[in-house]
């Protein structure tokens, strides 16, 4: 007839968790009345989603403000329990303090859907969700759900959530590629350029490839940051990035000359030919010989050597065949490489 209890727990307390409604009733009106029993199985039933107990316990008028709260943060702080939230939200009993801390802490976008539409909430609620929802402070155990996008969604197009907060909540993204709430975020009119570049330096060095094409935009983007980007990268896990960031940096439009030009030297000190070979077919190969001595002096590999001393070549005779020139600029004088 009644559930099981594990030793110690009050049988009436177990009924009222596991929704026995009318067994409740049953022994309240055999004299089971007491505060502190009824308070107790108040607070479980509402921990277990059991709505017909709540409704039952309520109706004896013994239920205090603060079991009340108790119970509605309880009941919010379960993703199962926002059918409890509401039944007991509609009962206009929370106090503004216990519903502003569900808002905050809440991991159903449902019930914080509901709060924010019926409710006024306080910009510390608002940030503290927003952050919850964004990874902020949570360290690496972080599972990104649709609950958590959903809110990022609502709150981030609010004006009461700092610049600093939106560009921590950005960068974090960036770091743990989280590309949804990136998106999110990506448009958003209190995001820095300063945060933005450190975000795209930050996913290039960890090698989020679709990452990094999914934040470069040329509006959002500057060659500069291109270039430090680059520069910072570690190649020998990464080279699909390097590639990737030079073919950026050859939109011409948008890109000076002088930074593919430092790219290119960075490049053939890193040994890195087949980005020689991207950076030089945005400049048809038109580099002055100065810049082609600097990437000589610094290349320590002989393939990328050999392919620099085809494009001095090149240089010199306006596009003659070049075949064994390499060794005899390699004898040349470096004053008639750049003369």
């Amino acid at each position: 007839m009644y559930p099981s209890t594990a030793q110690g727990e009050n049988l009436f307390v177990a009924l009222a968790r596991d929704g026995g409604t009318h067994a409740v009733k049953y022994l309240y009106d055999n004299g089971r009345d007491d505060l502190e029993l009824i308070n107790g199985a108040f607070l479980v039933a509402a921990q277990n989603g059991s709505t017909g107990a709540i409704d039952f316990l309520l109706e004896t008028g013994s239920i205090s403000s603060e079991v009340f709260d108790e119970a509605f943060v309880a009941a919010g702080g379960s993703v199962l329990r926002a059918k409890t939230v509401s039944f007991l939200y509609e009962k206009k009993r929370a106090t503004s303090e216990a519903i502003n801390k569900v808002f905050a802490s809440t991991h159903c976008f449902a019930v914080r859907k509901l709060l924010y539409e019926n409710e006024v909430i306080p910009t510390e609620a608002i940030i503290a969700a927003f952050q919850r929802a964004t990874l902020y402070g949570i360290g690496h155990f972080f599972r990104l759900t649709k609950d958590k996008l959903d809110t990022v969604r609502l709150l981030c197009e609010l004006g009461c959530i700092p610049a600093g907060v939106i560009g921590k909540a950005y960068s974090d993204a960036a770091t743990r590629h989280l590309t949804q709430i990136m998106e999110l975020l990506r448009d958003h009119p209190k995001l820095s350029r300063e945060v933005r570049e450190s975000a795209f330096a930050n996913a290039a060095s960890a090698g989020y490839l679709d990452l990094l094409r999914t934040m470069y935009d040329v509006n959002l983007i500057t060659p500069d940051a291109l270039l430090t980007a680059f520069l910072t990268t570690r190649i020998s896990e990464t080279k699909a990035i390097v590639e990737t960031l030079a073919a950026f940096m050859c939109k011409k439009e948008h890109v000076p000359k002088a930074i593919r030009a430092e790219a290119f030297v960075a490049a053939a000190k890193k040994g890195l030919k087949t980005v020689l070979e991207i950076l030089n077919e945005a400049e048809d190969g038109d580099w002055p010989l100065g810049l082609l001595k600097r990437a000589l002096a610094v290349a320590t590999v002989k393939n990328v050597k050999n392919y620099i001393r085809k494009l001095v070549c090149n240089q010199i005779f306006s596009g003659r065949a070049v075949f064994g020139c390499g060794q005899a600029i390699e004898r040349l004088d470096v004053d008639m490489l750049v003369s």
